[in-house]
């Protein structure tokens, strides 16, 4: 269970050891979670967040299917390759521009 010690303004995760995070920690930690995920959009026009590292492989018959390392499938309205650009676009984010290739 997380806990938030009002009087020092820091966050307590349990699993941490008893490590105490300053807020802005916190709110990085949270951040970072976040930033794994891209939306999607199911065949009901539901959002959905996907974590991009765990999607295993991306089938288009003719909508697109999309297969977690988990097993789990499911179809989304976005094409294969605009799937890929949303982790193209993710991975920059994360580690700057790629590199050219010569």
């Amino acid at each position: 269970m997380k806990s938030v010690n009002k009087t020092k303004k820091e966050y307590i995760h349990p699993k941490t050891d008893d490590r105490r995070l300053t807020t802005d920690n916190r709110r990085l930690i949270t951040e970072m979670r976040w930033s794994t995920l891209i939306k999607l959009t199911t065949l009901d026009n539901r959002t959905i967040v996907v974590n991009c590292d765990l999607i295993e492989r991306l089938e288009e018959v003719p909508e697109t299917v999309v297969t977690l390392e988990s097993g789990k499938k499911f179809m989304v309205k976005e094409s294969m390759d605009e799937i890929i650009e949303l982790i193209i676009q993710y991975r920059i984010k994360c580690q700057g521009s790629l590199p050219e290739r010569a």
